[in-house]
């Protein structure tokens, strides 16, 4: 059995149905071209005959005018109109019972004619839009597009006078959506209105949902609050006692295990249920690692050389011995509770600056 490929089989679909479309649409030009010869002999008479003295420029009957009608090109450019003639007589209700009534033949011709018209020339004009009115936007679109280039749901068009509905039952039509004069300026408050929330950054613009610039501040702040939370316990402390233990462990892991500090911060992060800073964590490693410690951390460094056990708990306490031991006023901006700056780890810029030591025991 010879094996198509569903490329080749995909290209073989989409080629058959390009080439119906284009006999499709050849057919109806064809038609049309047969259909638009018959209007002159077959079908303008009749109209003139039984349909112009009630459907004309002088009466329009049923807001109806029949009378511009003089070739087929011209009833291409007016397929509502026709299709209003073709219910009016299918229904019996053209001409009125009163006027002169055409034979059963003559309107069966009138339909038929109209109807394969009206489709042929669907058919050919098949993906055209027609003409497309520029418009403005519903008070809906507008509030959304707001909200989707700033961020915020800001909503200015709730201000804008209702949106007119057009023929089809339709709001977002061109034919409803013109631009009056009064709402001119709805748009500059509305403008006014949102560049109100824009806050400039040293990045750039963002917006916020208040115009107040004190809110902004507090936004500003509650962000920053929001990203050490991930790093912080219930009170806003740093676990420092965590991160000890993570790097007691680190140092006594497997040596045919190759993991880097960061990987192993991700490990411990999934371990103790919360996220641990890489980063702070690759700091903490460099200073207890650090082969010429001066201060405070030479002491440090001894005691975290001194704890082997693999035990979790003796780890755990171990780690918290050493917090207790070399932590000063928790306030303070240089304990163990406040992240150092990178590469400041010697002197009075010491990872952690201790007022008083407490011996371990």
């Amino acid at each position: 059995m010879p094996f198509f490929r569903p490329s080749i089989l995909t290209s073989a679909v989409v080629w058959c149905i390009f080439f119906a479309a284009a006999d499709v649409s050849r057919a109806a030009e064809s038609s049309l071209d047969q259909l638009a010869k018959e209007f002159p002999e077959q079908v303008r008479p009749l109209a003139q005959k039984y349909c112009v003295d009630c459907h004309s420029a002088k009466k329009r009957k049923g807001e109806l005018d029949l009378t511009p009608f003089h070739t087929a090109d011209d009833v291409r450019g007016a397929a509502r109109v026709w299709q209003k003639v073709i219910r009016q007589l299918r229904y019996g209700e053209m001409p009125p019972k009163k006027s002169l009534q055409p034979s059963t033949d003559e309107r069966e011709r009138l339909i038929s004619w109209a109807e394969k018209f009206v489709l042929a020339d669907a058919v050919q004009r098949a993906g055209d839009p027609g003409l497309v009115l520029m418009r403005r936007l519903t008070r809906a679109e507008y509030n959304y597009t707001i909200r989707d280039l700033t961020g915020v749901d800001l909503r200015p068009a709730d201000t804008f006078l209702e949106d007119s509905v057009a023929g089809e039952g339709f709001a977002n039509t061109g034919e409803a959506l013109f631009m009056a004069p009064d709402l001119i300026p709805k748009y500059l408050e509305a403008a006014r209105q949102v560049s109100a929330h824009a806050v400039l950054t040293p990045s750039g613009i963002r917006f916020s949902p208040s115009d107040d610039p004190y809110d902004w501040t507090a936004e500003a702040a509650q962000r920053i609050q929001d990203f050490y939370a991930h790093y912080t316990d219930r009170d806003g402390r740093l676990p420092v006692a965590d991160y000890l233990e993570t790097t007691l462990r680190y140092r006594d892991r497997d040596p045919s295990v190759n993991l880097s500090v960061e990987e192993f911060a991700a490990q411990r992060s999934l371990a103790l249920g919360r996220k641990l800073s890489a980063k702070y964590l690759r700091i903490l490693w460099d200073a207890l690692n650090d082969p010429h410690p001066t201060g405070s951390m030479a002491d440090v460094q001894r005691q975290w050389r001194e704890p082997k056990t693999l035990a979790e708990e003796g780890l755990h306490v171990a780690a918290t011995h050493i917090v207790d031991a070399y932590s000063s006023d928790p306030d303070a901006p240089t304990t163990f509770q406040h992240p150092p700056d990178t590469g400041r780890v010697r002197g009075s810029g010491s990872l952690w600056h201790s007022k008083r030591h407490r011996k371990v025991g």
